[in-house]
């Protein structure tokens, strides 16, 4: 069974339905709405488990994103301490890559962007499918 969630449609802000694997047109301003395979599944638990997500990318081995990223990443703008304190609580325990964010303040609030430490590795595409199943797993105690 697929997974889905809502996301919003980068171009207008509005949310629409999503599931995985799907690429779809947004129902107001037609953009088209897609994940990239590799980050796809952390999308998905991060907006199922309250944050809802911004932008992101599977990250490129030649580095060939706007920003010229080669790890994967996931940006969300989020103002509720529980959420960003439950998200702190899960990278601070998790698995083979330790994850981190970096932080920007916008006009929408602060943007969140999470990221692995480490930019550079093989596994790094990888690792967002792990920490999307360390995510479902894990139970907040905040």
């Amino acid at each position: 069974m697929r997974e889905g969630c809502v996301l919003f449609c980068e171009k207008c802000k509005k949310k629409n339905d999503y599931l995985e694997g799907e690429k779809r047109k947004c129902k107001y301003c037609e953009n088209i709405i897609s994940l990239e395979k590799r980050v796809e599944r952390l999308v998905i638990v991060l907006n199922q488990k309250g944050f809802i997500t911004e932008k992101s990318c599977e990250g490129h081995q030649d580095g060939f994103d706007t920003e010229r990223r080669s790890y994967p990443w996931v940006s969300f703008i989020d103002e509720s301490m529980e959420n960003i304190s439950f998200i702190e609580e899960v990278i601070g325990k998790c698995l083979v890559v330790k994850w981190c964010f970096s932080i920007k303040e916008t006009t929408l609030g602060v943007r969140y962007i999470l990221k692995p430490e480490k930019e550079k590795g093989e596994d790094l595409q990888e690792a967002a499918d792990n920490l999307a199943d360390f995510l479902c797993n894990y139970s907040y105690r905040g």
